[in-house]
């Protein structure tokens, strides 16, 4: 009886997760075409068309666990939007089942299941995630299933951990650290767990699969860059755009005398500023009382809270202070669903918070203010101006493209939306100028009858 209940309530997770993914799939939605989206998108189309994505100029382009999500799908569909949204859209819903099954599956409770959901699917930062290609999206899917399996490795006995489960957590590790190199503040208190878990053979495994990746990783980066860099964090520190440069931040406005360790907290307009600290709080106090926490929340808490200090005072200069981690919004995502379960867990589990509505009531006074303000002011008015989903975009976008290159009459309101027109196009025209690969579309005369083209929609 106690299986088959649990089935059918994997059942209906499973089946709530797949509603909210085609609820999500109808909605009319435009790609950001904004820098980094786009510079991303970029680099996987030079790849694919025989191009080496690697730009030494670039910091975006050595994060080759960045690009194995949307390589699958371009596999498929080549370049189209339908590539991207599908990456990007896969991954934030794969990623949401992970951290339901590892933090709501053993003592399921509805008010718990709801709240989480309701805090990610109406976050702003979570929802640009679901339609542009970007690392915290990739981040967080790789996270989710890290700490599913680094959970079922701490609840094992330790001489019950087979290699293949310490070779699995070795992969996913390195493949965080592939991602995104903020990730390896996260990366770091799990280790200091799995070390502590080990015995002394398991922790040479794992560390001899860690030199393994690096060392394959070294080959490919010495190939790709003709011997110019050794590995990843040699280009990093030492290439002319290394993060000792910091001239990349000194100049943003949210360079402060305290190099973000308060002012970082203060100043992030985007970011709900009563979530961190109130979640360091709870962190502090499940900390103290860990016979009171559940093992998967006690170590959600340390990983949180160490990364949380790492990113707020580590420095790469002292005079002035300019901080490692930018005090920027898209380096704090991927901490977002640790804070809610954070959050969720202590007002579910303190007594004198019985009265479960009280925590709808203190969600939606200090959190969701502000996701109902992003959907009245940007969601939904550019739902509004939008003529295109996920579901219909591919015949959309392949329509629009046979229409230029039979009459190539089409304008495009920015050049943003032309430079991206032109690499998701199966007739684009490619060359190499000063070593750099360009994307082109051929003009033709249009005898005044042309479509007006914003963010891939049509407008006459």
């Amino acid at each position: 009886m106690i299986k088959q209940n649990k089935y059918i309530k994997n059942f209906y997770i499973i089946l709530f997760v797949l509603s909210f993914s085609f609820i999500f799939g109808l909605l009319p939605v435009s790609m950001d075409y904004g820098g980094d989206e786009k510079n991303y998108i970029k680099n996987l189309i030079d790849f694919y068309y025989g191009e080496f994505y690697f730009n030494e100029n670039s910091h975006l382009s050595y994060r080759w666990g960045m690009y194995l999500v949307p390589s699958f799908f371009y596999f498929f569909y080549g370049s189209n939007p339908l590539t991207f949204f599908l990456s990007s859209h896969a991954v934030i819903f794969v990623a949401f089942f992970f951290f339901l099954k590892i933090y709501f599956d053993k003592n399921f409770n509805w008010i718990a299941f709801i709240s989480f959901t309701t805090l990610w699917f109406t976050n702003p930062e979570i929802i640009k995630l679901i339609y542009n290609v970007s690392p915290q999206g990739t981040g967080l899917l790789v996270l989710s299933i890290l700490m599913f399996f680094i959970f079922t490795c701490l609840k094992k006995k330790t001489d019950d951990i087979k290699i293949n489960l310490i070779f699995l957590l070795g992969i996913l590790i390195f493949f965080l650290y592939g991602v995104k190199e903020v990730n390896v503040f996260i990366i770091f208190p799990i280790l200091v767990f799995l070390f502590l878990k080990f015995n002394k053979k398991q922790i040479i495994y794992l560390v001899l699969f860690g030199i393994l990746f690096f060392l394959l990783e070294c080959i490919l980066f010495y190939f790709l860059t003709d011997g110019r860099f050794i590995s990843r964090i040699h280009y990093f520190f030492l290439n002319e755009s290394s993060v000792f440069n910091t001239f990349w931040y000194e100049n943003e406005k949210f360079i402060e005398a305290d190099g973000g360790i308060i002012s970082r907290w203060l100043k992030i307009s985007t970011f709900s500023k009563f979530l961190i600290p109130s979640t360091i709080l709870i962190i502090i106090y499940n900390i103290i009382n860990k016979k009171n926490v559940s093992l998967e929340i006690y170590v959600t808490s340390y990983v949180t809270l160490i990364y949380t200090l790492f990113v707020t005072f580590f420095f790469i200069k002292i005079n002035p202070l300019v901080p490692f981690v930018p005090s920027r919004v898209d380096n704090i995502v991927i901490i977002l669903p640790f804070c809610f379960v954070i959050l969720i867990d202590f007002f579910l589990r303190i007594k004198f918070f019985r009265i479960k509505l009280l925590l709808f009531c203190i969600i939606f006074i200090f959190l969701l203010p502000r996701n109902v303000n992003y959907f009245y002011k940007n969601f939904i008015p550019s739902s509004a101006s939008t003529d295109h989903n996920i579901l219909t975009v591919y015949k959309h976008f392949k329509k629009l493209d046979h229409y230029n290159n039979e009459k190539g009459c089409i304008i495009f309101s920015d050049l943003y939306t032309e430079r991206l027109f032109a690499y998701f196009s199966i007739h684009k025209k490619k060359e190499v100028k000063n070593g750099k690969v360009l994307y082109s579309l051929e003009n033709k005369e249009c005898n005044n009858q042309f479509l007006y083209l914003k963010k891939l929609n049509i407008q006459d």
